[in-house]
């Protein structure tokens, strides 16, 4: 039986001093893999252009990120000549920390699926000298697209795309055309353009990576009481709304792509999202859309009154 080609795409960016133990950990996985570092700072004497192949990484090639933040370098992947000749793709955060079985066992969920699938996992929370601070929630409401419409739930440095969906992924891009800048994160992307077709991200409730919280981090955690505050001011100041309405270009121009509930979920989340009061409560409810917690469900409905998911350039002073 023909091995398995993975390919591992690390989005790198002033990755010292963490880059270096992540690259380990990769050498470390169980299964053999490529490496390709796109480096949005990347020069000769860059961190991440004096790393070498060894272990698990068979190959190990640096190149140049397109330098428009990490959304476009991340999804740059799907622009890689010979991107169709891997079985499965990774992404890779530059400062977080893999189990050795963190890509076999992916491979082996992505296995079973049949059509175009990611997964991805809940993670082990760490400080920034690796020591455990928590762990990342397990969602307990399904994932899909009413929830992909409003909130970004899969944390890219876990997610593995099968084959298919590399090929599903690249399609939707080119469809899209210039709006593909409009995305506010790779993995927020990457959810809604798999369930807005209904395709599965598989989610596992065992983590495997270790995300690494420190003063650096571009994103950072979303979980806890101070995140929960920083995104209820989000909401407050317009900030989540903009996104929203960002992400409307792109998506508009795949509804011909969706199942009829998905058109009418975006159609209804889009009139809730150019109004206030009652009139945008009942777009809302029409719409589905859903956030994994009942808090953060309460504060979408209450942004929703409020006007709150108005694009910040049409609210009312």
């Amino acid at each position: 039986m023909a091995q398995n080609r993975v390919l591992v795409f690390l989005g790198a960016y002033h990755g010292a001093p963490f880059i270096e133990q992540q690259i380990e950990t990769i050498r470390c996985q169980t299964i053999p893999c490529e490496l390709v570092i796109s480096d949005d700072a990347f020069s000769p004497d860059s961190e991440s252009s004096q790393i070498e192949p060894g272990g698990a990484v068979v190959s190990l090639s640096h190149i140049a990120g397109p330098k428009q933040g990490f959304c476009s370098n991340f999804l740059s992947v799907f622009n890689l000549t010979d991107i169709d000749r891997y079985d499965y793709v990774a992404w890779s955060d530059q400062d977080d920390l893999w189990d050795p079985g963190h890509l076999a066992r992916a491979v082996s969920v992505l296995a079973r699926q049949h059509g175009p699938a990611a997964c991805g996992s809940r993670t082990r929370l760490v400080d920034a000298n690796g020591r455990a601070i928590g762990w990342s929630p397990q969602w307990q409401k399904p994932l899909g697209f009413p929830n992909a419409l409003v909130q970004s739930v899969a944390g890219g440095n876990t997610l593995v795309m099968n084959q298919a969906c590399v090929a599903w992924v690249r399609a939707c891009l080119q469809e899209q055309g210039q709006a593909v800048a409009q995305w506010i994160s790779h993995d927020w992307a990457l959810y809604l353009m798999l369930s807005l077709a209904d395709y599965p991200l598989m989610w596992l409730s065992e983590p495997t990576v270790r995300y690494r919280q420190h003063g650096q981090n571009l994103i950072g955690t979303n979980y806890g009481l101070a995140a929960r505050m920083r995104r209820f001011s989000r909401l407050r100041r317009g900030e989540y709304a903009n996104w929203i309405h960002r992400q409307f270009e792109p998506l508009l121009r795949m509804v011909d792509w969706m199942s009829p509930e998905n058109q009418n979920a975006l159609i209804a989340f889009q009139q809730a999202a150019q109004t206030s009061g009652l009139s945008s409560l009942r777009a809302l409810q029409r719409s589905g859309v859903y956030r994994q917690g009942i808090l953060d469900q309460r504060a979408l409905e209450w942004a929703a009154f409020a006007g709150w998911l108005q694009s910040p350039k049409s609210r009312t002073p």
